[in-house]
């Protein structure tokens, strides 16, 4: 989907068992001349710290996602976002519900070689305005 050329790093962390260093993560994707924050399979409770650590990496300017059954639910079931779901819009947060997998051909960038139609099973409310829905 990217291109050849492209490495992607992943580091998974669950603040279950560990604290998000959000200054160190930052950094680390400066020092990699790019990357994204992915806030996802937050469950209802854990919403309120996944939109606070969303506002935390967007001051820092890191491009951020957020997803899980919440987010899902409210995407497909109501008529308007609830009022943090809007603020993470708001903040540049992109809202997935659906698979990732799927889901995340609409934020990646795509190699030329690449269809821009390859997507499916998945709406998204994009950060600064626009829906988009898969077959």
């Amino acid at each position: 989907m990217l291109g050849p050329d492209v490495e992607i790093e992943i580091e998974a962390c669950d603040e279950c068992n560990t604290i998000v260093d959000v200054d160190g993560v930052g950094e680390r994707i400066r020092a990699a001349g790019g990357g994204m924050i992915g806030l996802i399979g937050a469950q209802s409770n854990q919403c309120p710290r996944a939109l606070d650590l969303g506002r935390q990496f967007r001051m820092l300017g890191v491009p951020a996602v957020m997803g899980g059954f919440p987010v899902s639910g409210c995407i497909a079931m109501l008529p308007t976002l609830p009022d943090d779901l809007q603020e993470a819009l708001d903040l540049g947060i992109h809202l997935f519900a659906g698979e990732a997998c799927t889901a995340l051909r609409s934020a990646l960038p795509r190699s030329p070689a690449k269809p821009t139609n390859a997507r499916s099973g998945f709406h998204c409310h994009r950060a600064g305005g626009g829906y988009c829905r898969g077959a």
